[in-house]
C-alpha cells in the first residue's frame, strides 16, 4: 500500500533551513509551497527547460547531470540528498542550465517561481544560504559560454590534468565565489576570475569577464557573477584576458551600491520560458533547405498541410534567379500557403511586442521566432542544435538584420491539416516505451488465454477418456499457475 505524501508543513518542520521560523511564519510559507513525488529515473528538470521553481529534497536522492553541447550522452555531476536545493541556478541565470533526474523515489518541496521572492524574504537563514548558492552545472555552463568557441579549449583542459569539462567544473566548485545583485553583494578582489552568469547590460554578455573599477555592482543592474580560480589554466587565461575584455570595461566608473539591505527580487516573468513543445527541424544543406526547414517548423506550429515540392520549387527558382533568398520571397511562399504575411521593421524598444511566430534573417540563414517576452527570446535556427532561449538584449546584440521580421498569421480561410493518424504520432513517440511494454504484456496474455482451452482438451483426453487420474493434479496446478501469471500481466498492463 502506498504511503500518503507528507504535507508541506510537515516537510518544513524537518528542514533545518526553516527551523528558525515561528509556527505562524512556517504555516505562511507552507501555504505557498507544493509537494511533488518523482519516481526513480523520472526527469525533474529536463534539458533546455526552465524549472517551475526552487526544489528542496525532503526524502530520496536526485542526480544533477551534465551534457556537453555536441555529446549524446550525459554524465553525473553530483548526487543530491535530503535538504539539498536545486533549480535555483537556472532561475537565477534565467537560462535553462540544470538537468536533474530522480535517482530513487524522491519527495520534493517545490517553491513556485512566483513565490520565491516572498519565501526568501521571510526566511533569513534561507536568504543567507541562497545568496552564495551555485552548482557544478552552472560552472560547466558558464565555462562553455566563456570558452566553448575556442577550438583549443578541450586541449587546454586535458593538458591541465582534467579528463573533460565535468572534472574541471567539479574541481572549480570547491573554491567558487558567487556575487548576485539581488542580494546586494559586493565583488571581492583576490585571484579569482569573475565571469558574467546573468546580465541585463548589453555590454556584458554571458560568459564575458568582469573587472570592476570599484567593488560594488552597478545599482541599476541585474547581474550575477561567478568567481573561479583558473590558476590551473593560468598560462592561457592571461592570453584570454586581453581578448575577452576588449570593449567591455573601458574605464567607466561603477556607481556606489548603497542601502543594500535584506531584500530580494527575482526580477523575471513569473511564468518560466521553456523550449519544450516548439517544433524544430535541423538542416545544413544550403539556403534552400534551411528556408524549407523554417517552413516545416512553421507548418508544425500552425498545423498547416504543407506541399513540400511546391515550396521547394518556389524557393529554388528565386535562389537560382537572384543568387539569394530574401525575406520578401519567404513572404510570397507564406501567401501561397494561405497565410497572412507582413514584413515589419521596428526599433529595439518595440521588439518585445512583436507578434509571433515570425521568420527572420539570422546571419547568412533564416530562423523562426516562437516567443518574445520582456526578458527572453525563443528562437529556432535550422543550422544550430535545437530551440534556444536567449536573453532579449543578448539576442538583439547578435542579430545582424536587426528590426526586420516576417510576421505570419492564419486567416479564416487558411487550410488546416486534416485529422489523421499522424495526429497521434507525437504522443506515440513520447510514450513509446510504455506502449511497447503494454503490447508485450498483451501478446503474452493472449498466449495464455489460448492455453486454457488446450488444457481442457488435454484433461478430457487424459482423465476422462484414458482414466489417467494421476495427471489431474499436475494439469490442474499448471492451469492455476497460468491463471496467476495472466492476472499479473493484466494488472501490469
Amino acid at each position: 500500500m502506498e504511503q500518503p505524501l507528507p504535507g508541506s508543513l510537515e516537510i518544513l518542520e524537518g528542514l533545518s533551513v526553516f527551523s528558525g521560523l515561528d509556527p505562524q511564519a512556517r504555516a505562511t510559507v507552507a501555504a505557498l509551497c507544493q509537494v511533488e513525488l518523482f519516481g526513480i529515473g523520472k526527469p525533474v528538470i529536463s534539458k533546455g527547460v526552465m524549472p517551475a521553481g526552487l526544489y528542496v529534497i525532503a526524502s530520496g536522492r536526485v542526480r544533477s547531470l551534465y551534457q556537453a553541447p555536441k555529446a549524446s550522452t550525459v554524465q553525473t555531476l553530483e548526487l543530491l540528498g535530503p535538504g539539498a536545493f536545486f533549480g535555483w541556478v537556472s532561475l537565477m541565470r534565467r537560462v535553462p542550465t540544470e538537468i536533474v533526474t530522480a535517482a530513487e523515489d524522491t519527495v520534493c518541496l517545490l517553491i513556485p517561481a512566483a513565490s520565491i521572492s516572498k519565501v526568501v524574504n521571510s526566511v533569513p537563514l534561507l536568504h543567507r544560504t541562497l545568496s552564495g548558492a551555485t552548482s557544478p552545472a552552472e560552472i560547466a555552463a558558464l565555462l562553455e559560454d566563456a570558452f566553448g568557441k575556442d577550438p583549443a579549449w578541450d586541449g587546454r583542459v586535458r593538458d591541465s590534468g582534467f579528463v573533460g569539462m565535468k572534472e574541471l567544473a567539479l574541481h572549480l566548485f570547491g573554491s567558487v565565489e558567487v556575487v548576485d545583485s539581488g542580494f546586494g553583494s559586493t565583488v571581492t578582489g583576490g585571484n579569482v576570475t569573475w565571469l558574467v552568469s546573468r546580465s541585463d547590460q548589453g555590454t556584458y554578455p554571458l560568459g564575458s569577464r568582469y573587472i570592476p573599477d570599484v567593488s560594488d555592482i552597478p545599482t541599476s543592474a541585474s547581474m550575477r557573477f561567478i568567481g573561479l580560480d583558473l590558476s590551473v589554466l593560468k598560462k592561457r587565461e592571461q592570453q584570454d584576458a586581453s581578448e575577452t575584455n576588449k570593449g567591455l570595461n573601458d574605464g567607466s566608473a561603477v556607481p556606489d551600491l548603497s542601502g543594500a539591505g535584506f531584500s530580494f527580487s527575482m526580477d523575471f516573468d513569473s511564468e518560466p520560458v521553456v523550449t519544450k513543445g516548439y517544433p524544430f527541424v535541423k538542416s545544413k544543406n544550403g539556403p534552400v533547405e534551411e528556408v524549407m526547414a523554417c517552413f516545416l517548423m512553421l507548418g508544425k506550429q500552425l498545423n498547416l498541410p504543407l506541399k513540400k515540392d511546391l515550396i521547394r520549387s518556389v524557393i529554388s527558382n528565386q535562389f537560382s534567379q537572384n543568387g539569394k533568398i530574401s525575406i520578401q520571397d519567404c513572404g510570397g511562399v507564406a501567401v501561397l500557403l494561405g497565410l497572412k504575411a507582413q514584413v515589419v521593421t521596428f526599433p529595439e524598444d518595440a521588439f518585445s511586442r512583436l507578434k509571433v511566430p515570425a521568420l527572420i534573417r539570422w546571419n547568412e540563414s533564416f530562423a523562426m521566432l516562437y516567443k518574445v517576452t520582456q526578458k527572453d527570446v525563443v528562437v529556432a535556427v535550422p543550422t544550430e542544435g535545437g530551440v534556444k532561449v536567449l536573453g532579449i538584449r543578448e539576442f538583439w546584440g547578435t542579430w545582424s538584420n536587426k528590426g526586420e521580421a516576417l510576421v505570419l498569421d492564419v486567416k479564416a480561410d487558411t487550410p488546416q491539416k486534416k485529422f489523421g493518424f499522424d495526429w497521434f504520432l507525437p504522443s506515440i513517440g513520447k510514450h513509446r516505451n510504455v506502449l511497447g511494454e503494454v503490447m508485450v504484456a498483451s501478446f503474452f496474455t493472449q498466449i495464455m488465454t489460448l492455453v486454457n482451452p488446450l488444457m481442457f482438451m488435454i484433461i478430457i483426453d487424459q482423465v476422462i477418456v484414458r482414466n489417467s487420474y494421476s495427471t489431474l493434479h499436475v494439469l490442474g496446478t499448471f492451469m492455476l499457475v497460468i491463471a496467476v501469471l495472466e492476472a499479473v500481466l493484466n494488472s501490469l498492463r
